[in-house]
């Protein structure tokens, strides 16, 4: 008997401004990466965006250097799902969490991912839109809203060193406290179904939370077959990569503006 452990989803990434995805070779579009430490060759596909609903969001520690740690988004539309996974350390996981507070977990999110080279160093950050229009950052550096200030510091060479740490702690308690409670509201929402208390189950496991949404959400959908397939071939249309376009724009072909807002400065 094999132990299996995860979920049927597809998980994907974010490199250099793209969401990208592992694919085996000769699939159309891919391209060829090999690992500069150990050699291995590896196919990926970059697509501009992708959109779905946000069913979870759970922060876990990366499996090849557990130093670090990733945001794993569950994106679910129609019959797919996928696992967008963000490194929690750095300019895409940071815009993520000043940008969810004001989402409205009901509906759509795009998730456009953007590099830019300030100071001849890149820069990421991860968009969120809803019905055509951006998500504006709820924590801001004139409206903190409770984020803890980055503390600057100068080692003995007189290097000025950056500590985050308070405010990685700040996102992991509101996203537990705040977010995940209006996730999961969002789901039995969206759902048609009335609030009746938890699910049964160990409180805070969010994987096994996720796999029961999906479920009902793949079974309420399932009803009206010709939205399902709608949604299925939306989900084609929307992960296309935009590579005739000389200038970035999101998904729907909106331009990102150049003056995006300022992350911190590290």
């Amino acid at each position: 008997m094999g132990l299996n452990e995860g979920t049927n989803a597809t998980y994907i990434g974010i490199s250099d401004g793209k969401v990208s995805l592992r694919v085996s070779e000769g699939t159309p579009g891919a391209v060829q990466i090999v690992n500069k430490e150990s050699g291995k060759v590896s196919w990926i596909k970059y697509y501009r965006s992708i959109t779905g609903y946000l069913t979870d969001l759970a922060n876990k520690q990366d499996r090849f250097n557990d130093t670090m740690y990733n945001w794993h988004l569950t994106i679910v539309d129609g019959d797919d799902t996928y696992i967008l996974q963000v490194r929690e350390r750095s300019g895409y996981g940071r815009s993520l969490m000043k940008s969810l507070p004001n989402v409205d977990f009901t509906k759509k999110i795009t998730f456009t991912p953007y590099v830019k080279v300030v100071d001849d160093k890149k820069r990421g950050t991860l968009y969120l839109s809803q019905d055509n229009e951006n998500v504006d950052w709820y924590f801001t550096r004139e409206e903190p809203h409770g984020m803890p200030e980055l503390i600057q510091r100068t080692d003995a060479r007189g290097n000025v060193v950056y500590d985050d740490s308070d405010i990685l702690n700040f996102f992991l308690n509101y996203v537990k406290d705040v977010i995940q409670p209006r996730i999961r509201e969002a789901n039995r929402k969206r759902l048609g179904e009335l609030p009746q208390g938890e699910p049964v189950m160990d409180e805070g496991d969010s994987a096994a939370w996720m796999e029961q949404e999906h479920a009902r959400q793949v079974a309420s959908l399932k009803s009206d077959k010709e939205t399902a397939l709608s949604d299925r071939s939306a989900v084609r249309q929307r992960f296309e990569r935009n590579q005739t376009n000389s200038s970035p724009s999101f998904s729907d072909g909106m331009p990102i503006p150049d003056d995006m807002p300022a992350d911190l400065p590290f």
